[in-house]
């Protein structure tokens, strides 16, 4: 009677590991590939703000930066930092949280009656001259509104 001895691809239990096995150049692949699509997501806002930004400035008129966009994240930043005590209004965070939102018409004295705001989502444009608000609404079609705001 010939023994054999098992082959180094069995286990103890007699099964093959020859499928299950993965190779150091694959792990090396997965991970190259993790880093650059964490690098491409980290750095999409920034290159979504140059481009609105190099089209706020084709069009001419103030502008406003805002690192990040406006919306419900910003909102309840700053709701939360305000009711803890940590936003004074007039500082720098303050107003940077609070700039997607004019407080009456002080962002207005020092920017104009018609500005833009430029973040990663886009442009936003802010009017208070009511014959330039009344001219944008009564040209629905050149003059979209995004569907999440309630445009028609």
């Amino acid at each position: 009677m010939v023994s054999v001895a098992p082959s180094f691809l069995e286990t103890r239990s007699g099964r093959s590991t020859q499928g299950s096995m993965i190779s150091s150049e694959t792990i090396f692949i997965a991970g190259v590939l993790v880093c650059v699509y964490s690098i491409v997501q980290f750095l999409r806002p920034f290159l979504s703000l140059h481009g609105h930004l190099r089209r706020a400035q084709a069009i001419g008129l103030p502008m406003k930066v805002i690192p990040f966009p406006p919306g419900l994240f910003s909102f309840f930043a700053f709701q939360i930092i305000r009711r803890l005590g940590l936003l004074s209004p007039g500082t720098k965070l303050h107003k940077l949280l609070s700039m997607g939102r004019p407080d009456g018409y002080d962002l207005h004295k020092e920017m104009g009656d018609v500005f833009i705001t430029v973040s990663p989502a886009g442009l936003t444009l802010i009017v208070a001259d009511p014959k330039v608000a009344t001219y944008v609404n009564n040209k629905r079609a050149e003059f979209p509104k995004p569907p999440n705001t309630g445009g028609e």
